[in-house]
This record gives C-alpha cells, structure tokens and sequence, in this order.
C-alpha cells in the first residue's frame, strides 16, 4: 500500500497520511509536516456539502501528480484541468475536473465567503480566500504545466550538502 504524508491546507501545521488505494487518513503526530508531497482539504472544515468525499487533495507520487478525492484518484497530466466556477457573490460554488471541454465531475460547495466572519472582515481579500480554498488555488495555478512539473521535481530529494 502506498501513503503519502500531505499538508492539511485548512489547519495551520496540520499533516495528514493518506493510504492511496483506501482513502484512509491518519493524522500525523509530527505536525511540522516535513516531507509533505502534498495538500489535503478536509471537505468538512472548507464548505462542502453532501455528496462531496471526505477529502480532496492534491500530491506528488513518484514522477506523477495526483488529484484524489476519497477513494477515486485522477492522474494531473495535460488531459486533466481544474474549474471553479462561483455564483455572483462567490459563495455558492462548483469545482470541476475538466478533460477537453467536458467536466466529468463536478462538486459543489460553499466557498470562503459563505462565513459571515470573512465577509465582514474588510482585510479579507482574493488572497485570504485563495488561502482559505485548495479548490481555487488548484483552478488558478493547477492548471499551468511548468507550475505542475516544478511541484513534482521539488519533491526530488535535495543533496545532503545542499549542492544542486
């Protein structure tokens, strides 16, 4: 079985280990989360409703990137894109995965700005809502292929001497 240890991007120095095939998490007691290869949103802190898995997250496995919500995973390749698309107010919200033009999957959720207290925050900007939804910051820099293979290479392991 194959684990990854991901980033919680919804909890500040939270870690998680994801068991890929079973979807199964675990925290992870160390939470300076050194060698994280990824993020992870757990869907009942970040606004999802019924009918969206437990988790969504997105990691680096091999020479690979992964997206995988519960226990379906999509290889990241030049096939696969990210959309998120919102309501007016930015509060109702979908998040798709995108082959060609045709979304074969698509959740909805309730974005950053459905809580009251960041809507009536006035330093609370595209930014802080960028840090508050994997979906969004997925949808804008998920997308680009150099972004892509530069989170994948980074997770190489680093020389000892620090020498490149």
């Amino acid at each position: 079985m194959t684990a990854v240890l991901l980033k919680d991007w919804d909890r500040y120095l939270g870690s998680w280990v994801l068991t890929v095939e079973t979807g199964q998490l675990a925290r992870w007691s160390d939470d300076k989360g050194a060698g994280n290869v990824g993020w992870i949103s757990l869907n009942r802190y970040s606004g999802a409703g019924p009918g969206f898995p437990v988790f969504c997250a997105v990691y680096a496995d091999g020479p690979n990137l992964w997206f995988q919500a519960g226990t379906d995973r999509w290889l990241v390749d030049e096939h696969l894109t990210f959309a998120r698309e919102c309501d007016a107010d930015r509060i109702a919200c979908r998040f798709s995965l995108v082959s060609g033009s045709y979304k074969f999957i698509t959740w909805h959720y309730t974005g950053p700005l459905g809580d009251p207290g960041n809507r009536a925050d006035p330093l609370f900007d595209g930014l802080d809502e960028e840090l508050h939804d994997l979906r969004l910051f997925l949808a804008r820099v998920g997308n680009n292929r150099d972004w892509r293979g530069r989170f994948v290479s980074a997770r190489d392991p680093v020389p000892a001497d620090g020498a490149d």
